[in-house]
């Protein structure tokens, strides 16, 4: 049997759950506490220090990173990540631009991914995990916020994958905070609820209404840089204003200031259950003066009135985008842990009446139940490479063989990152790994990570086993449950209990399989948060799949008109979110293909796109009925600049391939074949591990320097057959040469060593004279038929006339012949122009016009 660890990857703090006994219950950590802080360090001898201890460091203030949520998934130059490197302050982490354009983090002198940092934090929660459970747990569920596009949802499942999970779904934190109390099954009624999350480090508040099995979102809003830690700083700040005004020689040291910060927030949670309470620091700053006080709960709740209005302000902000008065709410989940703040509350209540306010389980643990009781309603899963349904007991997928456990991994003990077992070095550092624990069994249960715990079936806080009532609310605890084996006998069905008969069912089930009572929760099926649609000719977006359509869907169907050419590239872009300009938007992933020989005008496009439930997009379009291009891709992380360019890059390439292949060696056509497919692979959303931009570069300069090359070896091979006569013996044998040079070159793709051989001949080639040049060229397209026969027939004479004053020495005669050609160059360009070949243009779909 394979478990599932339910995870709240948070900005702030983290939490784990899992099914225990058909109850979701939070694990706690090696240190016994139910939240992991989200934060990573460095130690003082380089070693990895994560959760509390990584905590402490912040007060020092050196290789402390912390709040990485907020830059997974984005590009370097989103305005997002402006704002969270400014709310970092003075004394936070660098933050720079990654060779992708993506974000990169610094810690300890090395640059990390914020998904190198996630996987660090998601490592440690599963290792404590399986300490305190003594299971191995192969899957996860992760939460996100429900504000995250696809590019932060790929980064959250990559962090997983990274720390040795198979993840078996990404769940939109409301919904796991509705499944935690007991909704999603949906009722005649459909109620609406409003979940508001205040956490550490972000407010989000969402307006959800559930349906049989479905939780759509109706709206969406919040402050990404507001939250817990903004109380903290505003309490830190009173703090030491009343410690300068009783202590004016005060001298503050170094982390002074993090230290406040530190007690602001213990106090803060403090005054969350009681009027008042007491700090003492003796000894504090330079002077060590010694620093007393006390708080009253007033004082807090004025400092922070300001910031919770602020709160309340975009809950209705929210309801008013929604259509929806507070009447009309159901019921309002508080989520984060400092909705428990009392203020808050009071506030929430006043504007939709207490009774509605959930307050029955703790906001810090139950966006992580929700998702451990996400990981009981899962009866079957995907496979993300070939979509496959396969059972939750399958170890590897029946259509492909993919896994569908996670990767055993070991920490590499150089940069710290989380890398494959099977692997002798670290992919991001090159350190030698260590050797993997064995793969088969489960971890012994570790002692040292304390005693058993059970949660309690009212306030759902971890309480020790064996205690008959619970600390928290003085609830009679039921006794010890039989322990979870291997094999999952006894407590260990990963399913829910029932209610009624107390029986404990298998994963995927939404009613009891012994009494047939139907559970309050469902499956809940997933909906598209934000619109998805296509970029038109004129940048506006046509919206393929409304936003709260479930998925994964059939394809849904539309029909455009396409004015193009043979030779020109189709794009097919994709972008979600609800602006009309399809730039404003995400871009979700793009489709680049070249247009069926015979095109010309315009033609009817239909395009057709689905959705797995792993969010893979399946595209198809066909022209006329006549389908030509079927290709899947992932949510795109690039940036539309680096898109656009990436799309003309490959269209100029592939141009030039198809138009000279014939001319090209089979190893030239092989490298190109290679850039193109990594063309591909990045407009598709897909990693190449080079920095976006020098990849760019090096394709364009790659096409330059081979139409340089190809180009020189055409003119040697001309000049070799047509001037053959009228050249020196030793121009000559230099210039085969060079061309028996350039061959063995190109033979082997060496492009550089190619481009420097074809520079010389085309500096042998000038020396010649432009005279010469205009004879080759002429003579040249004779031979192709280009020509009207007139015309060709004078070239052939104007040759015939030139080689025979070069043998009779007749520098007259052969000046005259000469200045034939000059007298018949404007026409061989007219002709030409006629026949050159127009460049490809990349075009895009447009909207059908209605008849009539």
């Amino acid at each position: 049997m394979h478990r599932t660890l339910g995870i709240d990857l948070g900005t702030t703090n983290s939490v784990a759950a899992w099914m225990s006994h058909g109850s979701a219950e939070v694990i706690l950590n090696r240190d016994g506490e139910a939240a992991t802080p989200s934060v990573v360090a460095l130690d003082g001898d380089g070693s990895l220090l994560v959760g509390a201890a990584a905590l402490g460091r912040r007060a020092v203030g050196q290789d402390v990173v912390w709040a990485v949520k907020r830059l997974m998934g984005r590009q370097f130059e989103d305005p997002e990540v402006r704002r969270a490197v400014e709310h970092l302050g003075a004394g936070g982490y660098a933050v720079s631009g990654a060779a992708d354009g993506g974000v990169l983090v610094r810690l300890g002198g090395r640059d990390y991914t914020p998904t190198q940092i996630s996987a660090m934090i998601l490592r440690r929660i599963k290792r404590d995990a399986e300490a305190r459970t003594g299971e191995r747990f192969d899957r996860a569920v992760i939460t996100v916020p429900a504000y995250f596009h696809e590019p932060q949802i790929a980064a959250t499942r990559d962090a997983g994958q990274l720390a040795g999970f198979h993840v078996a779904r990404v769940l939109p934190e409301p919904t796991a905070a509705a499944l935690a109390h007991g909704y999603t099954a949906g009722t005649d009624d459909a109620p609406t609820i409003v979940v508001y999350d205040l956490g550490g480090g972000t407010f989000d508040v969402s307006v959800l209404t559930l349906v049989t099995e479905l939780t759509d979102n109706l709206a969406l809003g919040g402050d990404r840089l507001l939250g817990g830690e903004d109380f903290d700083h505003l309490l830190a700040g009173h703090l030491e204003q009343e410690l300068r005004a009783g202590h004016p020689d005060y001298e503050p040291l170094p982390g002074d200031a993090r230290l406040l910060r530190v007690h602001a927030e213990q106090l803060k949670i403090r005054l969350s259950r009681a009027g008042s309470a007491e700090l003492v620091l003796p000894a504090f700053g330079a002077g060590a003066v010694n620093f007393h006080t006390t708080v009253g709960r007033e004082v807090l709740e004025k400092l922070i009135e300001p910031q919770v209005g602020a709160t309340v302000g975009e809950v209705t902000a929210t309801l008013r985008n929604a259509s929806l008065l507070p009447e009309d709410i159901d019921h309002v989940l508080l989520v984060g842990g400092s909705s428990s703040v009392p203020l808050v509350r009071e506030r929430l209540g006043a504007v939709f009446g207490a009774a509605k306010l959930r307050t029955d389980i703790d906001p810090m643990l139950c966006v992580a139940q929700g998702a451990a009781v996400q990981a009981a309603l899962l009866g079957e899963l995907e496979c993300p490479h070939c979509l496959t349904t396969c059972p939750p007991e399958a170890s590897d997928c029946a259509g492909c063989g993919a896994r569908l456990v996670g990767r055993p991994t070991v920490d590499c003990p150089t940069c710290h990152v989380p890398a494959d077992a099977s692997r002798d070095t670290c992919p991001v550092c090159d350190g030698a790994l260590p050797d993997a624990e064995p793969e088969d069994g489960v971890p012994a249960r570790d002692a040292a990570a304390g005693p058993d715990t059970q949660n309690c079936p009212n306030c759902h806080l971890p309480v020790l086993v064996g205690s008959e009532l619970c600390p928290a609310c003085g609830t009679a605890l039921p006794g010890p449950a039989t322990p979870v084996t291997a094999d999952g006998a006894g407590g260990g069905a990963d399913g829910l209990r029932c209610a009624s008969c107390d029986e404990t069912n298998p994963a995927g089930v939404t009613a009891c399989r012994f009494c047939d009572e139907p559970f309050p929760v469902a499956d809940p099926q997933n909906v598209t948060a934000h619109p998805l649609g296509l970029r038109l000719k004129d940048g506006r977006m046509s919206v393929l799949v409304e936003k709260g359509t479930p998925y994964p869907f059939e394809p849904v169907l539309r029909t455009y008109t396409l004015n193009a050419s043979t030779g020109d590239t189709l794009e097919l872009a994709f972008y979600e979110g609800e602006f009309r300009h399809a730039e404003r938007n995400q871009p979700f992933g793009a489709v680049h293909c070249g247009l069926p020989s015979g095109i010309s005008g315009t033609r009817r496009l239909t395009v057709s796109v689905e959705l797995s439930a792993d969010r893979l997009v399946v595209v198809r379009a066909s022209l006329e009925g006549e389908q030509f291009v079927v290709q899947h891709f992932r949510r795109s992380v690039v940036p539309p600049r680096i898109r656009a360019r990436a799309g003309e890059v490959k269209r100029d390439l592939a141009h030039f391939v198809e138009r000279w292949h014939r001319e090209l060696t089979e190893a030239e056509l092989d490298l190109h074949q290679a850039t193109l497919g990594k063309l591909d692979r990045l407009l598709a959303g897909e990693g190449i591990q080079d920095s976006l931009d020098t990849f760019l570069d090096d394709a364009d300069r790659q096409r330059r320097h081979q139409s340089f090359v190809r180009d020189q070896a055409a003119d040697a091979s001309l000049y070799r057959h047509h001037l053959a006569a009228l050249m020196a013996p030793e121009a000559r044998e230099r210039l085969g040469a060079l061309y028996d040079d350039l061959r063995r070159a190109r033979d082997v793709a060496d492009l550089d060593r190619a481009y420097r051989i074809a520079e010389h001949i085309r500096d042998e080639a000038a020396a010649l004279g432009a005279d010469l040049r205009r004879v080759v060229y002429a003579c040249a397209f004779a031979d192709q038929d280009r020509l009207q026969p007139r015309l060709r027939r004078d070239i052939e004479d104007a040759k015939r006339d030139l080689d025979a004053a070069h043998a009779a020495a007749d520098d007259h005669r052969r000046r005259q012949a000469l200045d034939r050609f000059l007298v018949l160059q404007p026409e061989l360009d007219t002709q030409l122009d006629a026949h050159r070949v127009r460049p490809p243009r990349l075009v895009r779909p447009e909207e059908q016009r209605s008849e009539g």
